[in-house]
C-alpha cells in the first residue's frame, strides 16, 4: 500500500511566484503516477481564503489530474470554503474522489471510498479536518444537542476533540478490522517546528501528542504547518507546502511531498521524502543609515 502526502498548496493564481507551485503539482502528479501509488491524499488549504474562478478552474484540474492516477482524499483545511470544496467529488475520474469536511471514518477496499468500517478493507482513514474553535463547538451541539457555555468553551472543545481520536480506536476495534489505519488531518500539533514566519492560527484548537496517541493509528499524515518533518515519538508527519510561497520559507529545507509505503502484511510501514525541487528563496537583510550633509 503506497500513500503519496501532500498539504497546504494554497492555490492562488495571483500570488507572483504561482507558475512555481502550478510547476510543482504537475511534478508532483507525475511522481505519483510512476511510483504507481494506491492512495493520494491532500491534508488541507488547497487554496487561499476567497479564491477567484480561476482558481477553482486550477484546484479541479490538479484534483482530477491526481484521481486520474489513485483514488485521492482532501480533507478541508482553515483556508478551505467547505460549501463549494465537496463540489469536486462530482467530477468524473478515472478513480473516486473524497473531500473530508467533518471527522469521519472511511476505508479504502479495492480502489473505493465507503462509509463505515466493514470487518475487512485494505485500509481505514480517519479524518480531521481543522478544529477551528467554532466549528469543534458547532459537532459538540450537533451530536448532543446542547450549545456549549461560553465561559467553557474552550475545555468543553478540547475534550469533546479527544472524545472524536478516542471513537475512531474503538470503531476499529469494535469492528475487528485488521487492516491498516491512518488519521488524515489539517491540525497544529504541539511541538511541531513552525517555518520561519509562520503564525499560530489562534482560532483553532492545538492538538497535542496524546490526543493523536488517542486514535492509535499507525500514521498521522497531517498537513498546517508548511515545514516538512516527522514527529517520530507520534508516528506523526507532515508533508509541508509543495514549494516556497511564504511563511519566510527561504532556506534549504525540503519541499515536495512524502512517500509512504506500508509493509510486512500492514505492520510497518517506510516513509520517503520526495523533493520537488522548488527554486530556493533568499533572504535579504539592509540596514538603511540617514546621515547629514
Amino acid at each position: 500500500m503506497k500513500i503519496l502526502h501532500t498539504a497546504d498548496w494554497h492555490i492562488n493564481t495571483r500570488h507572483k511566484r504561482w507558475a512555481s507551485l502550478d510547476d510543482s503539482l504537475d511534478r508532483m502528479c507525475r511522481e505519483a503516477r510512476d511510483a504507481r501509488v494506491d492512495l493520494v491524499v491532500v491534508a488541507g488549504d488547497v487554496m487561499e481564503k476567497g479564491p477567484s474562478a480561476a482558481d477553482w478552474r486550477v484546484l479541479t484540474g490538479h484534483l482530477t489530474r491526481f484521481a486520474d492516477v489513485a483514488p485521492t482524499l482532501v480533507v478541508s483545511g482553515n483556508h478551505d470554503d467547505w460549501p463549494w470544496l465537496d463540489q469536486v467529488m462530482g467530477y468524473e475520474t478515472s478513480h473516486m474522489m473524497h473531500v473530508s469536511t467533518e471527522p469521519e471514518t472511511i476505508v479504502l477496499q479495492d480502489g473505493q471510498f465507503k462509509p463505515g468500517i466493514p470487518g475487512e478493507s485494505d485500509l481505514v482513514i480517519h479524518t480531521m479536518p481543522w478544529p477551528g474553535k467554532a466549528t469543534v463547538r458547532e459537532w459538540y451541539r450537533r451530536q448532543t444537542g446542547h450549545a456549549v457555555p461560553e465561559e467553557e468553551a474552550d475545555r468543553i472543545a478540547r475534550e469533546f476533540l479527544l472524545q472524536i481520536f478516542q471513537g475512531f480506536f474503538a470503531e476499529r476495534k469494535q469492528a475487528g478490522n485488521r487492516a491498516p489505519s491512518i488519521l488524515v488531518g489539517h491540525l497544529e500539533v504541539s511541538g511541531a517546528k513552525m517555518d520561519n514566519g509562520q503564525p499560530s492560527a489562534a482560532a483553532g484548537l492545538t492538538v497535542g501528542i496524546e490526543d493523536l496517541n488517542a486514535a492509535e493509528c499507525p500514521l498521522n499524515l497531517l498537513g498546517h504547518i508548511h515545514a516538512q518533518q516527522d514527529l517520530n515519538v507520534a508516528r506523526t508527519y507532515y508533508a509541508g507546502s509543495p514549494c516556497r510561497l511564504s511563511w519566510g520559507e527561504a532556506g534549504a529545507e525540503t519541499k515536495g511531498c512524502l512517500l509512504h509505503e506500508f509493509v510486512n502484511g500492514g505492520t510497518d510501514w517506510g516513509t520517503k521524502r520526495m523533493d520537488i525541487s522548488s527554486p530556493r528563496l533568499w533572504t535579504m537583510e539592509a540596514i538603511y543609515e540617514e546621515r547629514d550633509g
